[in-house]
């Protein structure tokens, strides 16, 4: 979604995961032409690598924005901040983490 920098809607969805972790997901515009993506999670284990899937599907064509991992800290929390590019229409951001555990986090926030 094209939108002026000065625009400061953002989507923001948050929900529970497979196990004790809540997921968080938030876009909002940056600077211009570009999407500012936060994904997080608390609440389950500490020291748990997790495996980062981050991507933004628009007009049909899906561009990977984060892979990668990332260990949890105090109160299970770990997160992901990457900024990419506001392409033309809807920008559909999906996040997806599975940790160590086994526990599967799936989030998705269109822009």
């Amino acid at each position: 979604g094209e939108m002026s920098s000065s625009d400061a809607r953002s989507g923001r969805k948050r929900g529970p995961c497979s196990g004790p972790t809540d997921w968080n997901l938030v876009v909002r515009a940056g600077d211009t032409g570009k999407l500012v993506v936060v994904f997080s999670g608390e609440g389950g284990p500490s020291g748990k690598l997790w495996t980062i899937f981050i991507t933004d599907t628009a007009s049909g064509t899906t561009y990977t924005v984060f892979t990668g991992t990332r260990t949890s800290g105090a109160g299970g929390k770990f997160r992901v901040r990457k900024v990419t590019k506001n392409r033309a229409g809807t920008d559909s951001i999906s996040a997806a983490g599975t940790s160590t555990t086994g526990e599967i986090c799936s989030a998705k926030v269109s822009y």
